[in-house]
C-alpha cells in the first residue's frame, strides 16, 4: 500500500531538515561541526557497505574500519574487495579551519588520490557521496572484465 499523504509530508519535512543541518555542518569550518559531519558520513559509509554486502554477498568483501570516535581516530576507511576503497579524514586546510576529505584508491592505483576539495561550496550529499562509492564499485567491475577477458584470451 502506498504511503498516506501525512507520511509523505513527514517525510519531505525531514528531508529538508536534514540537508539544512548537513549544510550548516559542511559550511563551518570549526573542527567540532566537521567532525560530526564525518561521523554521519559514517553511517552514510556503514548504510553502503550492509547494500554492497546484501548485493555482492561473498564476492566482494566490504571492509569498514569501526568508529573509535572516542581514541581520537578522525578518519574512516571503507575497502572494496583489497582493492578499491575511500577514505574520508579530517584535514586542517588553514589555520582553525576544518574540513572532511576524501582519498579514493582505485585498482592498480599505486595509492589514494584525494577526490573533490574542502572548499565551502562543495558540500557533501549522500548522492555526492554515495557516486563516490558507485565510482569504486564501477572500477572494480572493470577489473573484474579486463581480468575475465585476459583470461579468456590464454
Amino acid at each position: 500500500m502506498a504511503a498516506s499523504f501525512h507520511d509523505r509530508v513527514l517525510e519531505l519535512r525531514e528531508g529538508w531538515r536534514r540537508r539544512r543541518e548537513l549544510r550548516r555542518l559542511a559550511s563551518g569550518g570549526e573542527r567540532a561541526a566537521q567532525e560530526a559531519l564525518l561521523r554521519e558520513l559514517y553511517g552514510w559509509a556503514a548504510r553502503a557497505a550492509a547494500d554492497i554486502r546484501a548485493v555482492y554477498g561473498d564476492e566482494l568483501p566490504v571492509v569498514l574500519t569501526p568508529s573509535t570516535w572516542e581514541d581520537g581516530t578522525e578518519e574512516f576507511r571503507l575497502g572494496l574487495g583489497g582493492q578499491c576503497g575511500l577514505q574520508m579524514c579530517l584535514v586542517e586546510w588553514a589555520p582553525g579551519q576544518w574540513a572532511v576529505a576524501a582519498y579514493v584508491t582505485g585498482p592498480g592505483e599505486p595509492g589514494p588520490r584525494r577526490v573533490g576539495t574542502p572548499r565551502r561550496n562543495a558540500a557533501w550529499t549522500r548522492r555526492r557521496f554515495e557516486e563516490l562509492i558507485l565510482g569504486l564499485l564501477a572500477a572494480y567491475e572493470r577489473e573484474r572484465l579486463a581480468a575475465d577477458e585476459a583470461a579468456s584470451r590464454r
